[in-house]
C-alpha cells in the first residue's frame, strides 16, 4: 500500500524488485547520492508518475520501469549502463555485453528525455540508442506505429527492446550482426524483415510474438 517514499541520503542502490508490483505507489524522492537502480525496480508501478533520477546515477536496470504508464523521466547526464546481458557465441569462447530495454509496449516517445550532457545514449525518433548509433538499446514508439525501420547504423539490438509493443512489421537493415536475448519479444502478431541474409547472430528467446521472419528482404 505504498504510496510515497522518501529515500534518504546516503543510499546508493535500489536493489532488484525493490518496489516491483507497488501498484499504488505514486511518487519516490532519490537521494543525490544514488548511483545503481536494480532489475525490475519499478516494475508494474503503474500509478508512478513523481520520480526524479539525480546526476549521481549510473547504471539502471533491465525491465526497470515496465509498467510505468503513467511516468515522465529525464535519463541523467552520468546514465552509462541501461541494463546488462552477455551474448556469448563461437560455442561460447567470445561474449558481447548488450544492454536491456528498461521500457515497455511503447508510448514512451514522448515521455522520456537524456539530459544533453550524457554521451552514453541518445534518442533518434523513437528509438533509443546508444550514443554512437551502433545499439539499439529500446523502442519508444507510439502505440499508432505498426512499422518499424530500425536505423541503418544499428549493428546490435538490445533485450526486450521492442517487448510490449504494438508494431506488425519491424525492418532489420543489413548493419545487423547481433540481438540479444529476447530481443523481439513481446506485442502481437507480426512479421519481422532482415535485409541481410542469415548471418545474424541471434541469441535465445527471440521470436515470441513473431509470426514470421524473412531474410534478404528488398522491400522498404
Amino acid at each position: 500500500n505504498l504510496r510515497n517514499v522518501n529515500i534518504p541520503k546516503g543510499v546508493e542502490l535500489i536493489d532488484t524488485t525493490t518496489f516491483a508490483n507497488c501498484e499504488k505507489l505514486t511518487s519516490v524522492s532519490l537521494p543525490n547520492t544514488l548511483r545503481k537502480i536494480g532489475y525490475r525496480a519499478f516494475y508494474r508501478c503503474k500509478s508512478l508518475r513523481k520520480l526524479k533520477l539525480p546526476n549521481s546515477l549510473i547504471s539502471i536496470g533491465g525491465n526497470c520501469f515496465f509498467g510505468c504508464g503513467k511516468l515522465k523521466l529525464t535519463i541523467p547526464k552520468n546514465v552509462s549502463e541501461i541494463g546488462r546481458c552477455v551474448v556469448k557465441f563461437d560455442k561460447g569462447t567470445q561474449q558481447l555485453v548488450m544492454p536491456v530495454g528498461i521500457f515497455d509496449g511503447g508510448n514512451w516517445e514522448k515521455r522520456v528525455k537524456i539530459h544533453p550532457a550524457n554521451k552514453h545514449f541518445k534518442i533518434y525518433g523513437p528509438f533509443l540508442l546508444s550514443y554512437d548509433g551502433s545499439t539499439l538499446v529500446n523502442w519508444l514508439g507510439q502505440k499508432k506505429y505498426v512499422t518499424a525501420y530500425i536505423p541503418e547504423k544499428v549493428q546490435g539490438i538490445g533485450g526486450y527492446a521492442f517487448y510490449g509493443d504494438n508494431l506488425r512489421k519491424i525492418i532489420v537493415p543489413k548493419s545487423i550482426v547481433c540481438v540479444a536475448d529476447f530481443g523481439f519479444t513481446g506485442g502481437g502478431s507480426r512479421t519481422i524483415y532482415f535485409k541481410g541474409d542469415t548471418k545474424v547472430l541471434l541469441d535465445g528467446n527471440n521470436w515470441n510474438g513473431t509470426d514470421k521472419v524473412v531474410f534478404n528482404y528488398k522491400g522498404y
